[in-house]
């Protein structure tokens, strides 16, 4: 398995990238199977963190544990991770069906910040 980066978006605040796998992107595809409403809210979330910078309010951007953070816009969760300072992964995205995060979505997103840090650890 292969991993690499794609810039989504440049803001003053941070960088917004999205994992590649296999040369497949993994939040694009997620994102473009939102119904246009959803896909609005997510994007300006997206947009206010790069140029604005990570809300305080929980209910936008909140930490799951284990370097995992949610952008959140509505029932849509985007599990990310911070890789330096002004650099922010997007890795895992899900339409939230119950209350709480589904705890095999947040390993999805550990297992690929996970092998993020080994492969970027091994090319040092």
């Amino acid at each position: 398995m292969t991993l690499d980066k794609e810039l989504l978006i440049e803001g003053d605040c941070f960088s917004i990238y999205e994992i590649i796998r296999d040369g497949k992107p993994l939040i694009k595809k997620f994102l473009l199977s939102l119904p246009s409403d959803l896909l609005e809210k997510i994007k300006k979330e997206l947009q206010f963190i790069a140029f604005k910078g990570t809300p305080r309010n929980v209910q936008k951007f909140a930490y799951e544990g284990d370097g995992i953070w949610a952008i959140k816009a509505k029932q849509v969760r985007i599990y990310c991770f911070y890789e330096g300072n002004r650099l922010i992964l997007l890795a895992h995205g899900v339409v939230k069906k119950r209350p709480k995060a589904n705890p095999v979505d947040l390993e999805k997103a550990r297992t690929l910040r996970s092998e993020w840090k080994k492969m970027k650890g091994g090319m040092q």
